[in-house]
């Protein structure tokens, strides 16, 4: 909700308060769509932080086992190999949060111009098309 206040000062020009209190009416008309997106936003989170690690935790792992630097004197791999996993993990959920602010603010502003300009809330023509064939 304070990112959605944030959105509000921004774009409405309101103190932070009257912008709190905009964000939840506007999140309490478009419960629907932000509920959705919200879900959608949340696989998208999980599956880019699991791309980061797994692909830090790979690149990481081939370079301790190629480079010659590292094969006579590590014993094992695995200790350094988690070393990168967490660093990978603490990365990806660094990276994932600015991805999931910018989502939020994007999708404020879709729902505040929908408001604003009552635009309709209707199914894409290609629903309508296919509904038309059954």
């Amino acid at each position: 909700m304070v990112n959605g206040a944030y959105s509000q000062c921004a774009i409405q020009g309101t103190n932070f308060l009257e912008s709190g209190r905009q964000n939840v009416l506007l999140f309490v008309r478009n419960t629907g769509v932000f509920s959705i997106a919200s879900i959608i936003v949340s696989g998208f989170l999980a599956l880019g932080q699991a791309v980061i690690t797994l692909a830090t935790v790979v690149i990481g792992f081939t370079i301790i086992s190629n480079s010659e630097i590292y094969v006579g004197k590590l014993h094992s791999r695995i200790a350094p190999t988690i070393c990168f996993a967490v660093v990978g993990y603490f990365i990806s959920t660094i990276f994932m949060n600015v991805y999931s602010s910018a989502n939020d603010a994007i999708l404020n502003c879709l729902a505040v111009e929908m408001d604003t300009w009552k635009i309709p809330r209707k199914r894409p023509e290609l629903l309508e098309v296919i509904k038309d064939l059954k």
